[in-house]
């Protein structure tokens, strides 16, 4: 962020109040988390990120909500992948976060030097 402000506090202040009043509004869990994840990582704070990321990458996306049960936050990082939630039609549902999830994820990886979670996330979620 640039500082090119009076008060860069308040503006993050206001910023946040807003995505509050955004997230209590829209009812695809995936956006939201993602969302929220992205505003933290853009702020630096990547340790706030990390969870709502990795959240993202569990909810299912707008598509199937309400169809499809969240995963369990264990399955994110889980080594060999199993495929027993892979499904075809994920290919073609363009409202799914989990690509551009995991690759802001496995960037906060590789910018803290852990490039085992980083490969993980690389090629679980964003292999084709």
């Amino acid at each position: 962020m640039q500082s090119r402000t009076d008060n860069r506090h308040m503006q993050i202040l206001q910023g946040m109040v807003f995505m509050n009043q955004y997230s209590n509004e829209r009812k695809y869990l995936q956006e939201k988390a993602y969302n929220m994840g992205r505003i933290f990582h853009f702020l630096g704070l990547t340790h706030l990120a990390i969870p709502h990321y990795e959240e993202a990458l569990c909810q299912p996306s707008a598509k199937y909500q309400g169809i499809r049960k969240a995963r369990p936050i264990e399955d994110v990082y889980m080594w060999p992948v199993d495929n027993m939630y892979k499904d075809e039609d994920d290919e073609d549902d363009e409202t799914d976060l989990k690509r551009e999830s995991a690759h802001n994820l496995q960037n906060i990886y590789l910018t803290s030097g852990n490039f085992a979670l980083a490969q993980i996330l690389l090629v679980k979620y964003c292999s084709v």
